[in-house]
């Protein structure tokens, strides 16, 4: 059988893509079709990620002499609106688009590919639900480590919460979930209010 990609959508749906370039989108509660399109491409699409009307789709691989790059195409034409540079790591980042294969994390318009903000040595550590997200600073290899956390609005870049020199080790709508190692070895984890900045005890374990 073909590989068919699968992705969430926002609505809510699901996205699929076939290998010869055909995304529909359908709703999870009626299976209704929202949209059925032939996108513009030339090559076999892996995967992709839907946000709002528009699709990035993914090469089936990298590994031929002229590699294919990510491309965002218009959901309601098929048209291919802009390519990816081929050092571009695009991922989702909450409701918008992000590369992260920049120092830093730098969301994107994902009809222009234009970026809309940059955060420079700060790097991307989880969605908190459609608008926010949590940063860590360090290198990318670093970002579950113990370092400086904050809370971003993912469409313009706003620092809306410092979290503090915390682990984060998870995210939940609209909180961040966090470690603090103490220096008996305890551990304590506790869920950060991303609104109010109040922080509940999950649980201390002794170390």
């Amino acid at each position: 059988a073909p590989d068919i990609g699968f992705a969430p959508a926002a609505g809510p749906g699901v996205a699929v893509a076939l290998p010869d370039g055909t995304v529909q989108v359908r709703d999870v509660d009626t299976g209704d079709l929202r949209w059925n399109v032939r996108a513009e491409v030339t090559w076999p699409v892996r995967g992709l990620l839907v946000i709002g009307d528009v699709a990035i789709l993914y090469p089936l691989s990298r590994r031929r002499p002229d590699p294919a790059t990510p491309v965002a195409v218009d959901l309601g034409s098929g048209r291919v609106l802009w390519r990816a540079e081929r050092s571009a790591r695009l991922g989702p980042c909450a409701g918008a688009l992000c590369d992260l294969a920049e120092s830093g994390t730098r969301a994107l318009d994902p009809r222009t590919g234009l970026a809309v903000w940059h955060e420079a040595g700060w790097h991307l550590a989880g969605t908190l639900d459609e608008r926010h997200v949590v940063v860590t600073a360090g290198g990318p290899v670093d970002a579950s480590a113990a370092a400086p956390a904050a809370v971003l609005d993912a469409r313009t870049g706003r620092r809306v919460r410092e979290l503090g020199p915390w682990r984060v080790v998870g995210t939940a709508a609209g909180a961040a979930v966090v470690q603090r190692l103490d220096s008996d070895g305890a551990s304590l984890i506790a869920r950060v209010d991303v609104v109010t900045g109040s922080r509940s005890v999950v649980g201390v374990w002794d170390g």
